[in-house]
């Protein structure tokens, strides 16, 4: 209820029940509110009874002179009508109204306007608080990420050997990113296990790898483009018996292809795409499920998949878009496993290389001034491991 005490010159008559001069009403001292009247029918009812014709106090339409100055007051403050709000005004504001209409709207509008402008800054504190409480939580959420890259990045394990285990399986090992992965992981005192295609490349490799670092390795020829077909699953079988009880502990899914290269979908052969999918997303899945059992059984490992700034540093990447979907699926597919294989000791990271100098990079963009900021794939390995 809002207490509202009104002071005024104005005169009233001995009949309206008061002296002429300066009077004071206060809401509070008001006498009882009198009956309600309804209109219905054209009729003036009054609850309790009928009220027939006009109610004059001084030769006034006390009536009628109520229902303006009340109506006048709900336009000026903006207050809802009866049928709209359900209530009508309280007794004590057309009643002090009535006594001095002038001074006590402006007052009473003066008190609602300051009352209005403290919700609004109120409503605008609130706003402001909960809106600071989501920015400092997405705050505190990207700091907490950044430590957690910095520290994995800034302590990573010296010893691999000890971390995860005596042996590694790089597919793809014949150039590139991993020929020099396989290369670093002998470095840090790793056996390798080289699955790729090419026989040969693969004994050079191997040759090179026990010269310069005296480790031991195995070769296993696998067509990843024949995966899932007969030939495909005689391949898979080498690969399960090489790996059967060894000591794994990092795998490297390097293996993929980015051929036929940049084309609209609609002009391309269908093989060379399927291939591409069989190779990027469907070998490195059945080759990764053939080194995980292991790894699980023992209670670590690493799992090294090597996706592509085209599906993650890259919005788009248009005429490659079969091989940047391949990328995302291992993005995605990494990011499941790690969540995964955490709780039993199996680290699953995929590295997202961008301007490295591999047989995939176009000769136009070698000869551009892109060159100038790629990296060699030595440096890369290095930087990774």
């Amino acid at each position: 209820m809002v207490s509202v005490t009104s002071r005024c010159s104005c005169s009233r008559t001995p009949s309206d029940g008061g002296d002429t001069g300066r009077g004071e009403a206060s809401i509070r001292s008001l006498p009882a509110p009198p009956s309600r009247v309804h209109q219905r029918g054209g009729r003036d009812l009054v609850e309790g009874g009928t009220h027939r014709g006009k109610s004059q106090r001084g030769g006034r339409d006390v009536i009628g002179e109520e229902r303006s100055i009340k109506g006048n007051l709900r336009r000026w403050l903006g207050v809802k009508p009866l049928e709209a709000r359900g209530t009508d005004l309280p007794y004590g504001v057309w009643l002090a109204a009535r006594e001095c209409p002038t001074r006590w709207t402006w007052k009473l509008g003066l008190d609602l306007t300051h009352k209005k402008q403290h919700n609004k800054l109120k409503l605008r504190k609130k706003s402001f608080i909960l809106l600071a409480s989501l920015g400092a939580v997405h705050v505190a959420a990207a700091v907490f990420r950044l430590i957690a890259f910095l520290s994995f990045g800034l302590h990573r394990p010296k010893n691999l050997r000890r971390r995860y285990g005596a042996w590694a399986v790089v597919t793809g090992p014949t150039s590139g990113i991993g020929r020099a992965m396989a290369l670093e992981l002998a470095a840090h005192g790793l056996n390798v296990v080289l699955v790729g295609r090419d026989p040969a490349k693969l004994r050079d490799v191997a040759d090179a790898i026990a010269r310069s670092h005296g480790v031991r390795t195995k070769t296993v020829v696998f067509d990843f483009s024949l995966v899932s077909t007969v030939q495909g699953e005689k391949a898979m079988a080498a690969l399960r018996e090489a790996v059967e009880g060894v000591d794994v502990g990092v795998l490297v899914n390097n293996a993929g292809v980015a051929k036929p290269g940049a084309m609209f979908l609609h002009e391309a052969d269908m093989e060379p795409l399927m291939r591409m999918v069989r190779v990027n997303a469907l070998a490195l899945t059945k080759v990764t499920a053939a080194v995980l059992p292991g790894m699980a059984e023992r209670g670590r490992g690493a799992v090294v998949n090597i996706g592509s700034a085209s599906s993650g540093a890259l919005p788009s990447f248009p005429l490659y878009s079969v091989y940047a979907g391949t990328k995302a699926y291992v993005a995605a597919f990494s990011r499941g496993l790690s969540v995964e294989y955490k709780s039993k000791g199996i680290d699953v990271q995929c590295q997202v290389p961008f301007l490295i100098e591999t047989n995939m990079i176009s000769s136009f963009m070698k000869g551009n001034f892109v060159s100038q900021f790629m990296v060699t794939s030595e440096s890369y390995a290095h930087a990774a491991v």
